[in-house]
Protein backbone atom coordinates (compact mmCIF):
# COMPACT_ATOMS: atom_id res chain seq x y z
CA UNK A 1 0.00 0.00 0.00
CA UNK A 2 1.51 3.57 -1.08
CA UNK A 3 0.47 7.30 -0.91
CA UNK A 4 2.09 8.64 -4.31
CA UNK A 5 1.43 11.78 -5.14
CA UNK A 6 2.87 13.51 -8.69
CA UNK A 7 4.49 16.87 -8.60
CA UNK A 8 6.32 19.13 -11.34
CA UNK A 9 9.98 18.36 -11.40
CA UNK A 10 11.18 21.75 -9.50
CA UNK A 11 9.11 20.98 -7.02
CA UNK A 12 9.69 17.00 -5.76
CA UNK A 13 6.99 15.48 -3.19
CA UNK A 14 8.43 15.14 -0.06
CA UNK A 15 7.19 12.16 2.26
CA UNK A 16 7.45 13.15 5.54
CA UNK A 17 6.47 10.05 8.27
CA UNK A 18 5.94 10.39 11.52
CA UNK A 19 5.63 7.66 14.12
CA UNK A 20 3.26 8.11 17.58
CA UNK A 21 1.68 6.39 19.97
CA UNK A 22 -0.75 7.81 22.67
CA UNK A 23 0.38 11.10 22.50
CA UNK A 24 -2.16 13.48 21.03
CA UNK A 25 -0.83 16.42 22.93
CA UNK A 26 2.84 16.11 20.86
CA UNK A 27 0.90 15.07 17.63
CA UNK A 28 -0.78 18.16 17.54
CA UNK A 29 1.77 20.29 17.36
CA UNK A 30 4.06 18.19 14.87
CA UNK A 31 1.14 18.56 12.62
CA UNK A 32 0.71 21.98 12.90
CA UNK A 33 4.54 22.32 12.07
CA UNK A 34 4.13 20.30 8.92
CA UNK A 35 0.83 21.94 8.10
CA UNK A 36 2.49 25.26 8.52
CA UNK A 37 5.21 25.18 6.14
CA UNK A 38 6.09 27.23 3.18
CA UNK A 39 6.43 24.29 1.08
CA UNK A 40 3.39 23.70 -0.75
CA UNK A 41 4.26 19.84 -1.87
CA UNK A 42 4.60 17.36 0.76
CA UNK A 43 2.55 14.17 1.98
CA UNK A 44 2.45 12.97 5.62
CA UNK A 45 1.67 9.73 6.72
CA UNK A 46 0.83 9.17 10.44
CA UNK A 47 2.02 5.73 11.69
CA UNK A 48 -0.33 4.93 14.87
CA UNK A 49 2.31 2.65 16.70
CA UNK A 50 -0.19 0.74 18.73
CA UNK A 51 -1.97 3.56 20.25
CA UNK A 52 -5.83 4.57 20.17
CA UNK A 53 -7.30 4.97 16.87
CA UNK A 54 -9.71 7.69 17.94
CA UNK A 55 -7.50 10.32 19.28
CA UNK A 56 -5.37 10.67 15.85
CA UNK A 57 -8.48 10.55 13.85
CA UNK A 58 -9.99 13.18 15.45
CA UNK A 59 -6.68 15.53 15.05
CA UNK A 60 -6.46 14.59 11.17
CA UNK A 61 -10.28 15.77 10.72
CA UNK A 62 -10.00 18.88 12.42
CA UNK A 63 -7.03 19.56 9.73
CA UNK A 64 -9.13 19.25 7.22
CA UNK A 65 -8.78 20.15 3.90
CA UNK A 66 -5.53 20.33 4.50
CA UNK A 67 -5.66 17.17 6.40
CA UNK A 68 -6.56 14.75 2.64
CA UNK A 69 -2.66 15.11 2.46
CA UNK A 70 -2.36 13.54 5.82
CA UNK A 71 -2.57 9.75 5.60
CA UNK A 72 -2.97 7.39 8.93
CA UNK A 73 -1.65 3.65 9.31
CA UNK A 74 -2.52 1.68 12.35
CA UNK A 75 0.18 -0.78 14.02
CA UNK A 76 -2.50 -3.17 15.73
CA UNK A 77 0.63 -3.88 17.99
CA UNK A 78 3.52 -1.83 18.27
CA UNK A 79 6.63 -2.64 16.09
CA UNK A 80 9.04 -0.06 17.81
CA UNK A 81 10.69 3.35 16.68
CA UNK A 82 12.74 1.57 13.63
CA UNK A 83 10.07 -0.16 12.68
CA UNK A 84 7.38 2.26 12.74
CA UNK A 85 9.88 4.26 10.46
CA UNK A 86 10.13 1.18 8.08
CA UNK A 87 6.46 1.04 7.32
CA UNK A 88 5.57 4.34 6.85
CA UNK A 89 8.71 5.00 4.44
CA UNK A 90 7.35 1.93 2.47
CA UNK A 91 4.30 3.39 2.30
CA UNK A 92 4.81 6.82 1.09
CA UNK A 93 5.83 7.13 -2.49
CA UNK A 94 7.50 10.34 -2.84
CA UNK A 95 10.73 11.47 -3.87
CA UNK A 96 12.14 13.20 -0.89
CA UNK A 97 11.79 11.46 2.94
CA UNK A 98 12.05 12.79 5.77
CA UNK A 99 11.20 11.41 9.45
CA UNK A 100 9.23 13.71 11.45
CA UNK A 101 8.86 12.34 14.90
CA UNK A 102 5.85 13.50 16.97
CA UNK A 103 7.46 15.45 19.23
CA UNK A 104 10.10 17.33 17.14
CA UNK A 105 9.25 20.41 15.36
CA UNK A 106 9.94 22.80 12.31
CA UNK A 107 10.72 26.27 11.03
CA UNK A 108 7.69 27.13 8.41
CA UNK A 109 11.14 27.85 6.38
CA UNK A 110 12.25 24.08 6.21
CA UNK A 111 11.03 21.99 3.42
CA UNK A 112 11.59 24.83 1.07
CA UNK A 113 15.38 25.61 1.93
CA UNK A 114 16.13 21.77 2.29
CA UNK A 115 14.69 20.92 -0.98
CA UNK A 116 16.15 23.95 -2.87
CA UNK A 117 19.51 23.52 -1.56
CA UNK A 118 19.46 19.28 -1.88
CA UNK A 119 18.43 20.66 -5.68
CA UNK A 120 21.20 23.32 -5.79
CA UNK A 121 23.80 21.67 -4.24
CA UNK A 122 23.04 18.07 -6.05
CA UNK A 123 23.71 19.91 -9.46
CA UNK A 124 27.28 20.44 -8.78
CA UNK A 125 27.76 17.48 -6.39
CA UNK A 126 25.45 14.45 -8.40
CA UNK A 127 26.37 12.34 -5.34
CA UNK A 128 24.96 14.07 -2.70
CA UNK A 129 21.59 12.40 -1.97
CA UNK A 130 20.58 14.25 1.53
CA UNK A 131 20.68 17.51 3.40
CA UNK A 132 20.22 18.68 6.95
CA UNK A 133 20.10 21.72 8.71
CA UNK A 134 21.31 22.90 12.30
CA UNK A 135 19.09 21.78 15.09
CA UNK A 136 17.90 23.21 18.22
CA UNK A 137 17.62 21.73 21.68
CA UNK A 138 14.46 22.48 23.36
CA UNK A 139 14.39 21.24 26.64
CA UNK A 140 10.83 20.97 28.14
CA UNK A 141 7.99 19.14 30.43
CA UNK A 142 4.66 18.47 29.35
CA UNK A 143 1.73 19.37 32.30
CA UNK A 144 -1.56 18.00 31.06
CA UNK A 145 -2.40 19.65 27.69
CA UNK A 146 0.40 22.20 28.32
CA UNK A 147 4.06 22.19 27.24
CA UNK A 148 6.24 24.31 29.03
CA UNK A 149 9.65 25.27 27.50
CA UNK A 150 12.28 25.11 29.91
CA UNK A 151 15.00 26.05 27.72
CA UNK A 152 16.35 26.47 24.06
CA UNK A 153 20.25 26.12 23.08
CA UNK A 154 22.26 24.98 19.89
CA UNK A 155 22.15 21.50 19.70
CA UNK A 156 25.44 20.79 16.79
CA UNK A 157 26.27 24.32 15.74
CA UNK A 158 29.82 22.92 16.00
CA UNK A 159 29.47 21.15 12.92
CA UNK A 160 31.10 22.48 10.18
CA UNK A 161 28.95 23.53 6.68
CA UNK A 162 29.31 21.64 4.28
CA UNK A 163 29.46 17.63 3.77
CA UNK A 164 29.15 15.88 7.04
CA UNK A 165 32.02 13.46 8.04
CA UNK A 166 31.46 9.85 7.77
CA UNK A 167 34.55 9.49 10.19
CA UNK A 168 32.73 11.90 12.95
CA UNK A 169 29.83 10.14 11.78
CA UNK A 170 31.47 6.45 13.20
CA UNK A 171 32.23 8.15 16.57
CA UNK A 172 28.52 8.46 17.13
CA UNK A 173 24.98 10.09 15.51
CA UNK A 174 25.38 14.08 15.88
CA UNK A 175 21.99 14.78 13.72
CA UNK A 176 18.64 14.28 14.50
CA UNK A 177 16.23 12.65 12.18
CA UNK A 178 13.99 15.72 12.36
CA UNK A 179 16.69 17.91 10.45
CA UNK A 180 17.54 15.46 7.76
CA UNK A 181 15.84 15.19 4.53
CA UNK A 182 17.54 12.60 1.87
CA UNK A 183 16.06 10.87 -1.62
CA UNK A 184 13.79 7.79 -1.85
CA UNK A 185 16.67 6.40 -4.26
CA UNK A 186 19.23 6.87 -1.81
CA UNK A 187 17.17 4.98 1.29
CA UNK A 188 16.30 1.83 -1.44
CA UNK A 189 20.33 1.78 -2.21
CA UNK A 190 21.83 1.94 1.23
CA UNK A 191 18.62 -1.07 2.50
CA UNK A 192 15.97 0.94 4.16
CA UNK A 193 16.01 1.05 8.20
CA UNK A 194 17.57 -1.63 10.22
CA UNK A 195 14.63 -2.17 12.48
CA UNK A 196 16.00 -5.71 14.26
CA UNK A 197 17.31 -3.50 16.89
CA UNK A 198 14.80 -0.72 19.13
CA UNK A 199 17.71 1.86 19.34
CA UNK A 200 20.05 3.68 16.75
CA UNK A 201 18.69 2.96 13.43
CA UNK A 202 19.07 6.40 12.66
CA UNK A 203 22.99 6.03 13.12
CA UNK A 204 23.14 2.72 11.31
CA UNK A 205 20.88 4.53 8.53
CA UNK A 206 23.37 7.46 8.18
CA UNK A 207 26.45 5.37 8.59
CA UNK A 208 24.88 3.02 5.51
CA UNK A 209 23.90 6.52 3.94
CA UNK A 210 27.22 8.32 4.19
CA UNK A 211 29.18 5.30 3.05
CA UNK A 212 28.11 6.04 -0.66
CA UNK A 213 26.43 9.34 -0.78
CA UNK A 214 26.98 12.91 0.72
CA UNK A 215 24.97 14.83 2.81
CA UNK A 216 25.34 18.73 2.72
CA UNK A 217 25.26 20.61 6.24
CA UNK A 218 23.05 23.95 5.39
CA UNK A 219 24.45 26.67 7.74
CA UNK A 220 20.82 27.42 9.08
CA UNK A 221 18.75 26.41 12.74
CA UNK A 222 15.60 25.54 11.15
CA UNK A 223 14.60 22.35 13.12
CA UNK A 224 14.13 21.61 16.93
CA UNK A 225 14.91 18.57 18.33
CA UNK A 226 12.81 18.57 21.57
CA UNK A 227 14.01 16.45 24.78
CA UNK A 228 12.13 15.69 27.77
CA UNK A 229 13.77 13.74 30.49
CA UNK A 230 13.12 10.39 32.42
CA UNK A 231 11.06 11.31 34.94
CA UNK A 232 7.89 12.68 32.60
CA UNK A 233 4.65 10.57 33.35
CA UNK A 234 2.77 8.93 30.28
CA UNK A 235 5.46 8.29 27.69
CA UNK A 236 6.59 11.53 26.66
CA UNK A 237 10.59 11.20 27.80
CA UNK A 238 12.62 10.93 25.41
CA UNK A 239 14.99 7.26 24.86
CA UNK A 240 18.01 9.99 23.98
CA UNK A 241 17.52 11.07 27.89
CA UNK A 242 15.36 8.11 29.56
CA UNK A 243 17.33 5.31 28.68
CA UNK A 244 21.13 6.31 27.96
CA UNK A 245 22.25 2.81 29.24
CA UNK A 246 20.13 1.04 25.84
CA UNK A 247 21.61 3.04 23.70
CA UNK A 248 25.32 2.34 24.94
CA UNK A 249 24.12 -1.28 24.81
CA UNK A 250 23.11 -0.98 21.75
CA UNK A 251 26.07 1.05 19.90
CA UNK A 252 28.46 -1.47 21.02
CA UNK A 253 25.87 -4.20 19.75
CA UNK A 254 26.00 -2.36 16.09
CA UNK A 255 30.02 -2.20 16.68
CA UNK A 256 30.36 -5.73 17.37
CA UNK A 257 27.62 -6.66 14.38
CA UNK A 258 29.66 -4.02 11.92
CA UNK A 259 33.33 -5.79 12.95
CA UNK A 260 32.46 -9.07 12.01
CA UNK A 261 30.89 -8.00 8.57
CA UNK A 262 34.65 -7.12 7.92
CA UNK A 263 35.78 -10.66 8.59
CA UNK A 264 33.72 -12.56 7.40
CA UNK A 265 34.13 -10.30 4.32
CA UNK A 266 38.27 -10.47 5.23
CA UNK A 267 38.68 -7.05 4.38
CA UNK A 268 38.72 -3.89 6.62
CA UNK A 269 35.52 -1.99 6.73
CA UNK A 270 33.55 0.09 8.72
CA UNK A 271 33.39 -2.37 11.48
CA UNK A 272 37.42 -1.50 11.52
CA UNK A 273 37.09 1.67 11.21
CA UNK A 274 34.00 2.64 13.46
CA UNK A 275 35.47 0.15 16.41
CA UNK A 276 39.24 2.04 15.96
CA UNK A 277 37.06 5.19 15.80
CA UNK A 278 36.01 5.02 18.77
CA UNK A 279 39.35 3.58 20.91
CA UNK A 280 40.46 7.49 19.38
CA UNK A 281 37.40 9.15 20.49
CA UNK A 282 38.05 7.63 23.41
CA UNK A 283 41.62 8.33 23.97
CA UNK A 284 40.54 12.01 22.61
CA UNK A 285 37.90 12.41 25.40
CA UNK A 286 40.10 11.40 28.15
CA UNK A 287 41.83 14.48 28.57
CA UNK A 288 38.22 16.30 28.54
CA UNK A 289 37.39 13.47 30.90
CA UNK A 290 40.02 14.85 33.31
CA UNK A 291 39.18 18.01 33.03
CA UNK A 292 35.30 16.92 33.62
CA UNK A 293 36.53 15.44 37.07
CA UNK A 294 38.27 18.59 37.69
CA UNK A 295 35.51 20.80 37.02
CA UNK A 296 33.34 17.92 38.99
CA UNK A 297 36.43 18.63 41.58
CA UNK A 298 35.53 22.10 41.36
CA UNK A 299 32.24 22.26 41.56
CA UNK A 300 32.32 20.13 44.45
CA UNK A 301 35.03 22.41 46.62
CA UNK A 302 32.43 24.98 45.21
CA UNK A 303 29.58 23.24 46.71
CA UNK A 304 31.09 23.03 50.01
CA UNK A 305 32.02 26.79 49.80
CA UNK A 306 27.86 27.47 49.11
CA UNK A 307 27.48 24.87 52.20
CA UNK A 308 29.92 26.83 54.53
CA UNK A 309 28.17 30.19 53.06
CA UNK A 310 24.87 29.01 53.69
CA UNK A 311 25.59 28.26 56.93
CA UNK A 312 26.98 31.16 57.88
CA UNK A 313 24.07 32.56 56.58
CA UNK A 314 21.86 30.84 58.65
CA UNK A 315 23.85 31.65 61.78
CA UNK A 316 23.99 35.44 60.78
CA UNK A 317 20.11 34.90 59.90
CA UNK A 318 19.87 33.27 63.64
CA UNK A 319 21.53 36.56 65.12
CA UNK A 320 19.16 39.00 63.07
CA UNK A 321 16.33 36.80 64.33
CA UNK A 322 17.74 37.03 68.18
CA UNK A 323 18.27 40.77 67.86
CA UNK A 324 14.95 41.10 66.79
CA UNK A 325 13.57 39.14 69.39
CA UNK A 326 15.69 41.41 71.62
CA UNK A 327 14.50 44.44 70.12
CA UNK A 328 10.17 43.27 70.00
CA UNK A 329 10.69 42.69 74.27
CA UNK A 330 12.87 45.95 74.70
CA UNK A 331 9.93 48.07 72.45
CA UNK A 332 7.10 45.66 74.82
CA UNK A 333 9.44 46.69 78.10
CA UNK A 334 9.07 50.43 76.23
CA UNK A 335 5.38 50.29 75.85
CA UNK A 336 4.46 48.93 79.14
CA UNK A 337 6.90 51.85 80.68
CA UNK A 338 4.96 54.00 78.05
CA UNK A 339 1.30 52.80 79.81
CA UNK A 340 2.92 53.34 83.52
CA UNK A 341 4.09 56.69 82.55
CA UNK A 342 0.66 57.19 81.20
CA UNK A 343 -1.03 55.84 84.18
CA UNK A 344 1.12 57.87 86.50
CA UNK A 345 0.32 61.46 84.45
CA UNK A 346 -3.32 60.57 84.70
CA UNK A 347 -3.00 59.83 88.35
CA UNK A 348 -0.69 63.36 88.79
CA UNK A 349 -3.71 65.07 86.58
CA UNK A 350 -6.28 63.94 88.76
CA UNK A 351 -4.09 64.82 91.91
CA UNK A 352 -4.31 68.45 89.94
CA UNK A 353 -7.46 68.45 89.24
CA UNK A 354 -8.74 67.68 92.89
CA UNK A 355 -6.44 70.26 94.14
CA UNK A 356 -7.80 72.41 91.84
CA UNK A 357 -11.45 71.64 93.00
CA UNK A 358 -10.30 72.01 96.79
CA UNK A 359 -8.62 75.54 95.96
CA UNK A 360 -11.83 76.67 94.71
CA UNK A 361 -13.47 75.27 98.09
CA UNK A 362 -11.20 77.20 99.63
CA UNK A 363 -11.84 80.75 97.15
CA UNK A 364 -15.86 79.78 97.84
CA UNK A 365 -15.03 79.64 102.02
CA UNK A 366 -13.07 82.66 101.46
CA UNK A 367 -15.41 84.82 99.51
CA UNK A 368 -17.96 83.52 102.03
CA UNK A 369 -16.06 84.59 105.12
CA UNK A 370 -14.96 87.81 103.25
CA UNK A 371 -19.32 88.26 103.09
CA UNK A 372 -19.88 87.26 106.18
CA UNK A 373 -17.09 90.18 107.66
CA UNK A 374 -18.70 92.25 105.26
CA UNK A 375 -22.13 91.81 106.46
CA UNK A 376 -21.09 92.18 110.33
CA UNK A 377 -19.38 95.38 108.88
CA UNK A 378 -22.65 96.74 107.39
CA UNK A 379 -24.97 95.65 110.29
CA UNK A 380 -22.73 97.69 112.81
CA UNK A 381 -22.35 100.52 110.38
CA UNK A 382 -26.38 100.51 109.78
CA UNK A 383 -26.55 100.05 113.80
CA UNK A 384 -24.42 103.53 114.16
CA UNK A 385 -25.70 105.36 111.42
CA UNK A 386 -29.45 104.21 110.34
CA UNK A 387 -32.60 104.71 112.17
CA UNK A 388 -34.16 101.42 113.76
CA UNK A 389 -35.44 98.71 111.07
CA UNK A 390 -37.08 95.94 111.53
CA UNK A 391 -34.13 94.06 112.36
CA UNK A 392 -33.16 90.42 111.11
CA UNK A 393 -33.11 87.39 113.17
CA UNK A 394 -30.34 86.88 115.42
CA UNK A 395 -27.52 84.47 113.33
CA UNK A 396 -24.95 82.71 115.27
CA UNK A 397 -21.95 81.06 114.03
CA UNK A 398 -23.83 77.65 113.04
CA UNK A 399 -25.79 79.55 111.21
CA UNK A 400 -26.29 77.41 107.79
CA UNK A 401 -25.59 79.79 104.24
CA UNK A 402 -29.62 79.52 103.15
CA UNK A 403 -30.57 81.28 107.21
CA UNK A 404 -27.57 83.61 106.22
CA UNK A 405 -28.92 84.27 102.91
CA UNK A 406 -32.40 85.33 103.98
CA UNK A 407 -31.71 87.06 107.06
CA UNK A 408 -29.10 89.45 104.64
CA UNK A 409 -32.03 89.49 102.17
CA UNK A 410 -34.81 90.50 105.29
CA UNK A 411 -32.46 93.05 106.76
CA UNK A 412 -32.44 95.51 103.11
CA UNK A 413 -36.29 94.11 101.97
CA UNK A 414 -37.77 95.28 105.65
CA UNK A 415 -35.92 98.51 106.08
CA UNK A 416 -37.60 101.84 106.20
CA UNK A 417 -36.42 103.37 103.40
CA UNK A 418 -38.01 100.44 101.05
CA UNK A 419 -40.83 99.90 103.22
CA UNK A 420 -41.65 104.04 103.03
CA UNK A 421 -41.95 104.02 99.18
CA UNK A 422 -43.91 100.20 98.98
CA UNK A 423 -47.08 102.21 98.60
CA UNK A 424 -46.15 104.26 96.17
CA UNK A 425 -44.17 101.46 93.94
CA UNK A 426 -47.61 99.45 93.85
CA UNK A 427 -49.72 102.39 92.24
CA UNK A 428 -47.28 102.17 89.78
CA UNK A 429 -46.41 99.29 89.37
CA UNK A 430 -50.66 98.90 88.51
CA UNK A 431 -50.47 102.09 86.52
CA UNK A 432 -47.47 100.85 84.14
CA UNK A 433 -48.94 97.39 84.20
CA UNK A 434 -45.91 95.54 86.04
CA UNK A 435 -46.69 92.36 87.70
CA UNK A 436 -47.01 93.33 91.43
CA UNK A 437 -43.95 93.73 93.75
CA UNK A 438 -42.58 90.11 95.61
CA UNK A 439 -40.34 88.99 98.12
CA UNK A 440 -37.89 86.78 96.16
CA UNK A 441 -37.05 83.82 97.41
CA UNK A 442 -33.08 83.26 97.83
CA UNK A 443 -30.63 80.09 97.84
CA UNK A 444 -27.11 81.16 98.12
CA UNK A 445 -25.32 84.27 99.97
CA UNK A 446 -24.13 85.26 96.66
CA UNK A 447 -27.53 85.92 95.58
CA UNK A 448 -28.93 87.88 98.31
CA UNK A 449 -25.98 90.37 98.17
CA UNK A 450 -26.66 90.23 94.01
CA UNK A 451 -30.24 91.77 95.54
CA UNK A 452 -29.15 93.87 98.27
CA UNK A 453 -26.75 96.03 95.88
CA UNK A 454 -29.60 96.25 93.50
CA UNK A 455 -31.91 98.01 95.69
CA UNK A 456 -29.03 99.76 97.16
CA UNK A 457 -28.43 101.06 93.31
CA UNK A 458 -32.17 101.89 92.98
CA UNK A 459 -33.09 105.34 92.21
CA UNK A 460 -36.25 104.66 95.13
CA UNK A 461 -33.00 104.06 97.54
CA UNK A 462 -31.14 106.74 96.89
CA UNK A 463 -34.20 109.20 97.50
CA UNK A 464 -34.66 108.19 100.83
CA UNK A 465 -31.04 108.75 101.44
CA UNK A 466 -31.38 112.59 103.36
CA UNK A 467 -34.19 110.51 105.78
CA UNK A 468 -31.45 107.78 106.67
CA UNK A 469 -28.64 110.70 107.65
CA UNK A 470 -31.39 112.57 109.13
CA UNK A 471 -32.81 109.80 111.19
CA UNK A 472 -28.51 109.13 111.86
CA UNK A 473 -28.34 112.52 112.87
CA UNK A 474 -31.81 112.74 115.15
CA UNK A 475 -30.45 109.28 116.81
CA UNK A 476 -26.86 110.40 117.53
CA UNK A 477 -28.45 113.48 119.37
CA UNK A 478 -30.66 111.44 121.36
CA UNK A 479 -27.72 109.09 122.45
CA UNK A 480 -25.42 112.29 123.59
CA UNK A 481 -28.77 113.96 125.29
CA UNK A 482 -29.71 110.43 127.00
CA UNK A 483 -26.02 110.04 127.78
CA UNK A 484 -25.65 113.79 129.39
CA UNK A 485 -29.09 113.09 131.34
CA UNK A 486 -27.51 110.01 132.78
CA UNK A 487 -24.52 111.35 133.78
CA UNK A 488 -26.75 114.56 135.43
CA UNK A 489 -24.88 117.20 132.40
CA UNK A 490 -27.08 119.69 130.70
CA UNK A 491 -27.31 121.47 127.88
CA UNK A 492 -26.36 120.15 124.41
Amino acid sequence: MGFTEISPMNHPTVGIVTRTKNRSVLLRRAIESVVHQSYPNWVMVIVNDGGKPDDVEFLVRHYQPVGERIHVIHNPVSLGMEGASKVGLEAVGAELLILHDDDDSWAPEFLSVAVNELLRVRERFPGTEGVTTYAHLVRETVRGNLIEIDSVEPFNGSVPRGFLSLDRMLAGNFIPPISFLFSRQAYRDVGSIYEVIPYLGDWDFLVRFLSRYDVYMIPQFLAFYHWRYGNEPGGFSNTVTAEVDQHRFYKQYLLNAWLREDFVSGKAGRGTYANLRMHVETLLQQPEAHRDRMVLDRDARLEAKDRELSELLDAVQHRDRMVLDRDARLEAKDRELSELLDAVQHRDRMVLDRDARLEAKDRELSELLDAVQHRDQLILELESAAPPIAAPPPLTLEASPSELSQAILDYYWESLSWRVLRRFRRVANRLLRLPPERKPVVNSVKESWRIARDLQESWLWHAMAPLRWGGAVLLRLRRRISKRTQTGGGGL
